[in-house]
C-alpha cells in the first residue's frame, strides 16, 4: 500500500508540471523554468544538509547534467506547446518516451521484446503519425 501512495504522489506531480507547462506556454517560459529548477536545486541542497549527506563531485556532476537535461527536455515541452494543440503535444511525447526507452532498453540492455511488444511499438509508431498529420 505504501508503494501505491508513492505512484499516485509521481503520477500527480507529473499532470500538476505537465498542466504548469501548459498554462506556461502563453506566458514567461524563462523565468518559470528558473523558478521551476532553482526550487528543486534548493529542496535538495535542503535535504541533503538536514541529511548530513554531503554530495561528493560525481553525484554532483550526474545530478547537473540529469538537471540540465529535464530543463532542456522542458524548455522544449513548452515551445512544442506554444505551437500545437495540447493533445497532439502530450500524447506524442507519451507515446514517444514508451517508444524510445523500449528500444533503448533492446539494444542496449539486451531486452528481449515479445512479438506483442513489437506490435505495440508498430502501433505507437502508427499513433504518432496519425497525430501529427
Amino acid at each position: 500500500m505504501k508503494r501505491m501512495i508513492f505512484i499516485i504522489a509521481a503520477f500527480l506531480s507529473a499532470g500538476l508540471v505537465q498542466i504548469s507547462f501548459k498554462m506556461v506556454s502563453a506566458g514567461e517560459m524563462n523565468l518559470f523554468l528558473c523558478l521551476l529548477y532553482g526550487t528543486a536545486f534548493l529542496f535538495a541542497a535542503i535535504c541533503a544538509l538536514k541529511n548530513k549527506s554531503i554530495p561528493n563531485r560525481k553525484e554532483i556532476l550526474i545530478g547537473i547534467s540529469l538537471g540540465a537535461s529535464a530543463m532542456i527536455q522542458a524548455y522544449f515541452w513548452i515551445k512544442a506547446l506554444q505551437g500545437l494543440e495540447g493533445t497532439v503535444v502530450y500524447s506524442t511525447i507519451g507515446v514517444g518516451v514508451i517508444l524510445f526507452v523500449s528500444i533503448v532498453s533492446a539494444l542496449f540492455f539486451k531486452e528481449k521484446l515479445s512479438a506483442r511488444g513489437l506490435l505495440g511499438i508498430c502501433f505507437g509508431i502508427a499513433a504518432i503519425i496519425m497525430l501529427v498529420t
